[in-house]
């Protein structure tokens, strides 16, 4: 951690930057659920290479240059001109997710009394945090002079090489140049603030640089049918939502800064609500605002009286024996209880942390899943306390008693129930990383959609295609080793689309694009056949071949052939026709008593739920019909008889997870 002299007030005459602010690095690792047990939270110890040099920060500031890296005196680069004011534009998804190639995003979230900021790892690391770092909030004197310096001053060294370049001077130009040896030139700016002086005093220090900037919303992170309403802020949606990343949901968060709130969820992530206000130092400040004679009590004070009481196992006495004490066990007794009744409540609503050998499970009885996203479960009842005064909240909440002030027994109602109180720093970035994920892969699932809407469409227009194939066994009447036909319709086949082929001769296959693109091809160059010759009838049928090297995934064999054979993969199986009336002629099951039935398909990873919708017993070459299916989420696919089967057997283990299960 670096900390350096408060930029002093820059004369407007001058173009000579200010000291730098304090700027307090943290590195962390990259796995969230690694840096919050109930010991160490965050790892606090900063890398030489991710800190800023506190040798170079102080004798940036003895000599009066701010930059991170100290840069030689060198004429005004002409790029290095104040952007214009533009407001900073909302999210708008997908649009505003961050590229594959980009290495590392920021987030910005401008508190009341500080700027938070985090560089993150690109979307291929789940956008997590690898720094944090804050600063005092901006004013207008520090954008006096170069706009890319007054940037550089507000960031860590690792933050300042990756922009600039490592040892090179915070320029417009130098920015610029190390953009076009990224993948991706620009970078990610998110940020979340209701202070618009703020947000566009950030926005000129960044538009110094090749950068793309959002202004983040309350529906990034819960949406009103998840219970967040209008005037709800954004900063507590997202340390929500960021508790909720970490361990699950419920969730209940309290953040202690200069207003203190609690938000909680329930087990299905939805908002049950929360409440506001004033924050520790906001009372103690009040005291001596409106009276003469109470003092001024510091923040320091307070922790430091904290400390010792916890240390020392002697909670502060309930009767004061100074005017300090006596100002700190009121405001800090006072707390603790509204704390422990609100974790009491909500234990009421969501239950204690399961005991050993209890199922753990949702609040309806499912693991958590919902509209295609799955829920991580908080089963340890895991209350997470963030901000400034997370550290005091964190010991006056404790389940077995408040290790900071003295309680009787009345006010002591969580002794026995099961939980856990977690100091956890920087949650709201944690919720950014979340959020942005989340839109990452709704954008994955839509442009998978989008794939097979346009291989679909595409598929439709060979339709009525006429094809060729070269087979070793030639045409009986033809002599020809060219059969003709032409594309009848589209199959699904383990859920891609196949063409169903008619030849000429009645014998059908089914191929893939691959395939038809080279029939298509074939036919292009020889054209329909010659005239019929005739020949003497041969002694006896013999089943044709493709010639070496045109082999085929589907089979084809003659229609009398197909009737009679065993079902296989693709192509050469028994009509649908045949096989229901094989199955009703063997009391075998009705194919339509599977309408309604939910199942369940892994697509690459991710579990999809749905309902087969109808049953088509006349889809051509499928032995057993087709079922067809909507999912959930809007996509639609044709089962097969095997891939039915599948689904089905899938669902029964997997439908803990249905989020449309009905309740019992």
């Amino acid at each position: 951690t670096m900390s350096a002299p408060a930029p002093a007030p820059a004369s407007s005459t001058t173009a000579a930057p200010a000291p730098p602010p304090p700027v307090e690095a943290v590195a962390v690792p990259a796995d969230p659920s690694d840096v919050n047990d109930k010991d160490a939270v965050m790892a606090e110890a900063v890398p030489v290479e991710a800190s800023v040099d506190a040798a170079s920060a102080a004798a940036a500031a003895g000599s009066g240059s701010g930059s991170a890296v100290p840069p030689a005196r060198v004429e005004e680069d002409p790029a290095d001109v104040e952007p214009e004011d533009e407001p900073v534009p909302d999210t708008s998804w997908p649009a505003s997710c961050p590229s594959e190639d980009e290495e590392h995003v920021v987030s910005v979230v401008c508190g009341n009394s500080h700027l938070h900021w985090a560089f993150h790892h690109g979307i291929r690391s789940e956008v997590n945090p690898a720094l944090f770092w804050r600063t005092p909030p901006l004013n207008t004197d520090d954008l006096v002079g170069s706009i890319p310096e007054a940037l550089s001053r507000h960031l860590p060294q690792f933050a300042h090489d990756y922009i600039f370049g490592n040892g090179n001077a915070a320029t417009a130009s130098a920015a610029l140049a190390q953009s076009k040896k990224r993948t991706a030139a620009k970078i990610s700016v998110y940020m979340i603030s209701t202070n618009s002086d703020q947000v566009s005093l950030i926005a000129k220090l960044w538009r110094s640089i090749p950068c793309r900037m959002y202004l983040m919303r309350g529906d990034d992170f819960f949406s009103a049918d998840e219970g967040r309403y209008d005037t709800m802020g954004v900063d507590r949606l997202a340390t929500l939502r960021g508790a909720a990343e970490i361990h699950g949901f419920p969730a209940l968060v309290f953040d202690g800064g200069t207003a203190t709130t609690y938000t909680a969820a329930d087990a299905d992530g939805r908002i049950m609500g929360g409440g506001i206000g004033p924050g520790l130092h906001v009372k103690f400040r009040s005291l001596n605002d409106y009276t003469d004679a109470l003092p001024h009590i510091s923040p320091d004070d307070v922790l430091r009286a904290v400390r010792d009481a916890v240390h020392s196992r002697r909670p502060l006495p309930t009767f004061g024996s100074n005017t300090k004490e006596a100002i700190m066990v009121d405001v800090l007794s006072e707390l603790a209880v509204k704390g422990r009744n609100v974790i009491q409540k909500w234990l009421d609503q969501v239950g204690d942390r399961p005991g050993p050998g209890e199922e753990r499970k949702t609040s309806d009885g499912r693991r958590g899943s919902r509209g295609g996203e799955p829920l991580k479960i908080n089963d340890d009842r895991s209350v997470l306390v963030t901000g400034g005064d997370g550290e005091i909240l964190s010991q006056l909440f404790q389940p077995d008693q408040t290790r900071i002030v003295e309680l009787g027994p009345s006010y002591r109602p969580l002794e026995g129930r099961r939980y856990s109180i977690m100091h956890a720093k920087h949650l709201v970035h944690y919720g950014i990383s979340a959020a942005i994920v989340r839109q990452v892969e709704r954008r994955k699932r839509a442009k998978r959609r989008q794939k097979r809407a346009d291989v679909l469409e595409r598929s439709e227009k060979f339709v009525g295609e006429r094809v060729a194939k070269r087979f070793d066994q030639p045409h009986k009447e033809t002599g020809d080793h060219v059969y003709r036909g032409a594309v009848k319709g589209i199959e699904k086949v383990g859920g891609e689309e196949v063409f169903l082929v008619v030849y000429e001769d009645g014998d059908k296959e089914s191929v893939d694009l691959e395939q038809l693109e080279e029939m298509i091809k074939l036919y292009g160059e020889v054209g329909e056949a010659a005239p019929a010759k005739k020949k003497p009838a041969a002694a006896a049928p013999q089943a044709k071949m493709p010639v070496p090297g045109s082999e085929a995934k589907g089979k084809k064999r003659k229609a009398d052939e197909v009737a009679a054979a065993a079902p296989t993969p693709r192509g050469g199986r028994k009509t649908a026709a045949a096989a229901a009336k094989g199955a009703d002629e063997k009391g075998g099951e009705d194919p339509r008593k599977h309408i309604g039935s939910r199942v369940a398909k892994d697509f690459d990873g991710e579990m999809y739920f749905g309902k087969i919708a109808s049953y088509d017993s006349d889809a051509d070459g499928v032995d057993g019909g087709l079922w067809h299916v909507v999912y959930d989420d809007g996509d639609e696919e044709d089962y097969e008889k095997k891939e039915l089967r599948k689904s089905l057997k899938l669902y029964e283990k997997q439908k803990g997870k249905d989020p449309k299960k009905k309740r019992k």
